[in-house]
């Protein structure tokens, strides 16, 4: 079938196949290609050569992945949703080893099995190696895998994450869990260190030692230490010992066991009392024993009589008060005075002679009677003996008492008089208060004074002096009962005299004030003791003994004096004995250090190919070592130290393997791999990319990432050899009108599809390209048309079919309208140089397609309709031939300018016939000023834009004797269809502007000569029918008589209602016009005042006139824009004056067949020097207004005014 006939622009795309490729009229089917699924599709090939139907759906068809291929942790896939012709990868996830495997959809149908992946082990890097914690099940673990975290002896796991996993990380999860050594109770609690004489570190602030830890038990203050204290470790000792062991070397035993440290009670030296009058039992007592203070004869005790000797080695307690007892007044004869009263045991006093008796004073002291037990003044001399003197004398100077009378006076003695005498100082005793005149007085030293005169001073009371004797020379005794006592005290007492003070200090070496306190003043008293307060001293602060953490002691917190002991610590062994340490005066506490060795630790650290941990081989405790992260890992360090428990603690350094450099020999199209990052010590798989296979005995290759001897990583494997995949889907699919090179196409490979020779797009060509999926993509196919034909002959002689048509196929060529030939309608063919037809000459050929046939010589034929008729006219159009012009102008004795007609294929004139108006002319010998006025009537138009098309295929009409029409050009108006005659010679038929088929050429037959001259007579007597009409209207207009515009004032006419204009007196002597066959713009209005009206159109008019209707053509073909319908019209009102009414023109308008009518009229705005302005009717369509023309230049007699349309 020859191409022109077939749909060529194949509907299938490389998704689906078309069965083949059907001719004009045909069907066929359109259903989805291998691998690809959904519902076929018929297509029907139409006239046109273009294929018509709905597109099937096809989508490619989905491979269902095994289920194996999921839930697992130990690999993933990327074939989920693959479809038909793709590939994909099943690859070992993160933390997995193993080769990756390739799988294909193909057809709905998956291939391919899961790899096999090993977890890998995990690493210890950057583990936290924590105390007690026993992590040896994680050891050796692989991806996935689990331990549980334990704890060593002495210690209790806490936490809520024991449980490790592997991770894909090749890291441990973290984890919260912690072993907690147990906590050991309180020694004191355990015999022999519940001794009040022992003390011990293990309980420090009620904080109970933990596993491991080391404390000591050693002697309470107050107490000496005989030994070595004794060394305790809190282990898992029975309740019984607290928990505690001895460490008594390196042999161990319960600390029920033990015999606990020697400790002797410290002798107290400070603080023993020493007061007047008492006794006690304090010397040599030690601490914490008691002594008891007693009163002498002549003494009383007030107060607590018990003391105890305190662990500082005093006794502090405030001691009681001594009081001596009074001795008795003695019972003297009235010879005898005395100063004997109230006198306490140790006080001296004088008895002396009164007055009128004589004999020498005679010393007395208040003393214990052992015998008696009691006291009493006792003489320490002679007793007294005075003798009776009754001589009387008047010599009141006479100071001897012997034989002397007491002289009465009103001016005794008192405390002014003892005052004046110098009596009143603590030293002097007297009875020389309230003396009488003349009465005598004696005067000694007081208790703690010594007299140096033998005998006492004798004073008589004069006139209120007391006179006649010197002051006794007193001597203050020392003090020896009561001194400061205490420890750290210091005092400048020794040698101190009654009423003389010293100074007690906190100056001993080793102590200083407590706080608040200062020097403290103390006074001798008259007894013999020493008074005052004591200060408030301390033994002054030692700093803490600060030694290596070999070593463990219970020297924090020491003052002047106390001892501690230094010992091993927890983690060393002991060589000898402890050292016992001292708090000096100095604040520093000295001793000799023990001898300590360390114990060992055990290298249980995990295997790890990640780190080195050589270094901490044979480490003791505290010693430290290095973990380092072996070559191939990122350099770094980490510290770990040897726990006194003997484990290796801290944190394990972070040894990251580092990444392999790139290999550039994988960088080939054909390979892809998983060897990007990999790193140090782990492989990696090499296999074929997307859209490469295997070829025949290759496999996917396993690569490792390894270090030379220089230490430089580099990655080691084999390449597989791989080709390129074969593309099975996506080509596209063949087509009459298209060509490609897309065989064989495979991976990475390109192709090109355009159009086959007579054929094009401005599309250009389609490239497709194989994918890695195994499938071609591309764009549309381009839209290959067939090439069209250049069909612009230019000339207007011939006419035919050949507008758009294209390769292959054919159309025919006739005379135009107008002109004929002798031979007869021509076939032409699109077609290539392979045509054996010629040329057509003058036609450029496209891409080497052009018409190709015979070339019609076609001669024009005169025009026989529409010529100008009448006598306004004059033209040259006799004889014209089709496409000539002939000039028509006005006749003598008609004015009007001239226009130009066409002789068109119809064989008729066409064109505006002009305007003439007979010539007028007025014969008078006065002055005539013309005024032209023009009453204008604007309208706006709105034309339908669509009318309905009958140019259909099944409304061809029939014409004897003429075959199948075959139509050229796009349908609607323009279209033209020609058929053979029977008889010879072609018919044709055009769709006109009113969208209806008009017959153009008939076919020619026996009768057709009288036919034609029927219609010519037709012709003939429509032309003079309307050349009549012509005429009658003008005889009609140019008897009309038209009242001047100057009659109607602005004024009257603005103001004209509805039907007033009608009965106005202009209205009334004006002729009413009825109807109008022609427009006003021809009709001729004569008067002293010429008149005109026009409708101002919004565009050119558009109406398929009926030529043989060349009056109305000619009278309408300016006037206003029309359309073919029959929408309801304003009635139109006639206007004021003799204007010419517009319902004449609508009246013509609708008698056309079909009516020509206007759609809508809208109010106009009036020119700026419109000076009347009328309503016509109350439609605001119609708005009327008068415009003054500006006079005319008087002319001379017979001057016509000329009218203006």
């Amino acid at each position: 079938m020859d191409d022109a006939m077939l749909c060529l622009h194949s509907p299938a795309k490389p998704d689906q196949v078309i069965q083949q490729f059907s001719g004009r009229g045909e069907t066929c089917n359109i259903t989805c290609a291998l691998g690809f699924e959904g519902s076929a599709s018929t297509y029907s090939c139409d006239m046109a050569g273009d294929f018509a139907g709905t597109p099937p759906s096809c989508t490619p068809k989905r491979c269902d992945v095994p289920a194996e291929f999921f839930g697992s942790v130990r690999y993933n896939t990327s074939c989920a949703g693959v479809t038909h012709g793709q590939s994909c990868m099943t690859k070992c996830n993160q933390g997995y080893s193993g080769l990756p495997t390739q799988q294909r959809c193909f057809n709905g149908i998956f291939s391919g099995v899961p790899p096999t992946c090993s977890g890998n082990p995990c690493s210890f890097e950057g583990f936290q190696l924590g105390k007690g914690v026993n992590a040896s099940t994680c050891f050796g673990l692989v991806t996935q895998e689990t331990c549980t975290l334990s704890c060593l002896r002495g210690h209790t796991i806490q936490g809520n994450d024991l449980v490790l996993t592997c991770q894909a990380s090749g890291e441990f999860t973290a984890t919260d869990a912690e072993c907690v050594p147990a906590q050991c109770g309180d020694l004191a609690l355990v015999s022999p260190f519940a001794s009040p004489a022992v003390d011990d570190s293990c309980n420090d602030g009620n904080v109970n030692k933990q596993f491991g830890e080391v404390c000591f038990a050693f002697c309470a203050p107050g107490y000496s230490l005989d030994s070595n204290a004794t060394l305790l470790m809190c282990e898992e000792a029975p309740d019984s010992s607290a928990g505690f062991k001895e460490m008594a070397g390196a042999v161990t035993h319960n600390a029920e066991m033990s015999s606990g440290p020697t400790c002797t009670p410290k002798p107290c030296v400070r603080g023993i009392p020493n007061m007047r009058g008492t006794s006690s039992d304090c010397l040599g007592k030690r601490t914490g024993e008691a002594c008891t203070i007693s009163a002498d004869l002549g003494f009383d005790l007030f107060g607590t009589a018990s003391l105890q000797c305190q662990a500082d080695g005093s006794f502090t307690q405030d001691l009681p008060t001594v009081s001596p007892a009074v001795c008795p007044t003695p019972n003297y004869e009235s010879s005898v005075g005395s100063t004997c009263d109230n006198k306490t045991v140790g006080a001296d006093c004088w008895a002396y002679c009164n007055p009128g008796f004589e004999g020498r004073p005679k010393p007395y002291q208040c003393r214990v009677n052992e015998t008696a037990a009691a006291v009493q003044i006792e003489q320490m001399a002679d007793t007294i003996n005075c003798t009776n003197i009754s001589t009387e004398t008047n010599d009141t100077n006479d100071t001897n008492v012997t034989g002397g009378r007491r002289l009465q006076t009103l001016d005794p003695c008192d405390f002014v008089s003892v005052a004046q005498a110098g009596l009143n100082g603590i030293a002097y005793s007297h009875d020389c208060t309230a003396k009488a005149h003349d009465e005598v007085c004696i005067a000694h030293c007081a208790e703690g004074w010594n007299m140096t005169e033998p005998e006492p001073s004798i004073f008589v009371c004069k006139s209120g002096f007391l006179v006649g004797a010197m002051l006794p020379t007193c001597i203050p005794l020392p003090c020896s009962y009561a001194f400061p006592d205490a420890l750290g005290v210091r005092h400048d007492c020794l040698g101190v005299r009654s009423a003389e003070t010293c100074q007690a200090t906190c100056t001993e070496a080793g102590y200083t004030y407590a706080a608040g306190s200062a020097a403290e003043t103390w006074t001798c008293l008259p007894t013999g003791s020493l008074d005052g307060q004591l200060p408030t001293c301390e033994r002054i602060a030692c700093t803490d003994l600060a030694v290596s953490t070999k070593f463990t002691h219970n020297c924090q917190g020491q003052r002047f004096e106390d001892t501690c002991t230094v010992s091993c610590g927890l983690g060393y062994t002991l060589d000898g004995t402890s050292g016992q340490f001292q708090c000096q005066a100095d604040g520093n506490i000295t001793g000799t250090l023990p001898t300590c060795v360390g114990n060992p630790c055990s290298n249980t650290l995990p295997t790890d190919p990640a780190f080195d941990t050589s270094g901490c081989d044979g480490k003791t405790t505290s010693e430290t070592c290095l973990v380092t992260c072996n070559p191939g890992y990122t350099p770094n360090v980490a510290m770990l130290t040897c726990d006194p428990l003997g484990f290796l603690l801290g944190t394990l350094p972070s040894c990251k393997p580092e990444p392999c450099p790139v290999n550039t020999t994988l960088a080939v199209s054909s390979l892809t791999d998983t060897c990007e990052g990999v790193a140090y010590g782990a492989t990696c798989a090499v296999f074929c990319a997307p859209g490469f296979i295997l070829s025949n005995g290759s496999t996917i290759e396993e690569w490792k990432c390894m270090r030379n001897s220089d230490g430089i990583l580099f990655l080691s494997g084999t390449l597989p050899t791989c080709e390129p995949q074969a593309c099975d889907s996506g080509l596209p699919v063949p087509s009459p009108n298209l060509v490609d090179n897309c065989s064989s196409l495979t991976t990475g490979q390109s192709c090109t599809q355009e159009c086959a020779v007579g054929y094009s797009s401005t599309a250009g060509a389609n490239t497709y390209t194989c994918t890695e999926d195994g499938s071609a993509t591309g764009s549309e196919p381009p839209p290959c048309q067939p090439v069209q034909c250049a069909s612009n002959l230019g000339t207007s002689a011939i006419v035919h079919t050949c507008s758009g048509v294209t390769f292959g196929a054919s159309c025919y060529a006739v005379c135009a309208p107008g002109y004929n030939s002798s031979q007869g309608p021509q076939m032409w063919d699109c077609a290539g140089p392979d045509s054996a037809l010629p040329a057509i000459p003058g036609l450029a050929p496209v891409s080497d397609i052009v018409l190709r046939g015979t070339l019609l010589e076609c001669s024009p034929q005169p025009c026989l309709y529409n010529l100008p008729f009448g006598i306004q006219f004059a033209h040259d159009c006799d004889n014209i031939k089709t496409d000539e012009t002939c000039t028509v102008s006005c006749a003598d004795g008609f004015i009007g300018s001239s226009t130009v007609l066409v002789c068109e294929g119809t064989r008729g004139v066409a064109g505006t016939l002009p305007t003439c108006a007979v010539e007028t002319a007025t014969e008078t010998s006065t002055t005539v000023t013309s005024t032209v006025s023009t009453v204008t009537l604007t309208t706006s138009v709105t034309v339908e834009p669509e009318l309905p098309n009958l140019c259909l295929a099944e409304l061809i009409p029939s014409i004897e004797g003429a075959r199948e029409f075959v139509c050229t050009g796009a349908e609607g108006v323009g279209q033209r269809c020609a058929a053979l005659c029977d008889e010879g010679g072609e018919a044709a038929i055009t769709c006109w502007s009113d969208r209806r088929w008009r017959v153009n050429e008939a076919c020619v037959t026996p009768s057709s000569d009288q036919g034609t001259l029927i219609a010519i007579f037709a012709v003939t007597i429509s032309v003079l029918c309307a050349l009549v009409a012509v005429i009658s209207g003008y005889l009609f207009y140019s008897q009309t008589k038209v009242t001047p515009v100057t009659e109607l004032t602005p004024s009257k006419v603005a103001d004209v209602p509805k039907g007033e204009a009608e009965k106005s007196p202009q209205a009334e002597k004006s002729p009413k016009v009825e109807k109008s066959p022609k427009s006003a713009s021809h009709s001729p209005l004569r008067a002293s005042r010429d008149y005109g009206w026009t409708v101002q159109p919004s565009r050119a008019i558009a109406h398929p006139w009926d030529m043989d209707f060349f009056a109305a053509e000619a009278a309408l073909r300016h006037t206003a824009n029309a359309a073919w319908m029959a929408p309801p019209l304003p009635a139109a009102v006639p206007m004021s004056g003799n204007v010419p009414s517009l319902s004449g023109l609508d009246q013509f308008a609708l008698r056309q067949s079909p009516p020509l009518l206007y759609t809508s009229l809208t109010r106009p705005t009036p020119p700026e020097n419109a000076t009347t302005v009328l309503q016509v009717e109350e439609d605001a369509a119609f708005r009327v207004w008068v415009q003054q023309v500006p006079p005319a230049e008087t002319e001379t007699p017979g001057a016509v005014a000329d009218n203006v349309p």
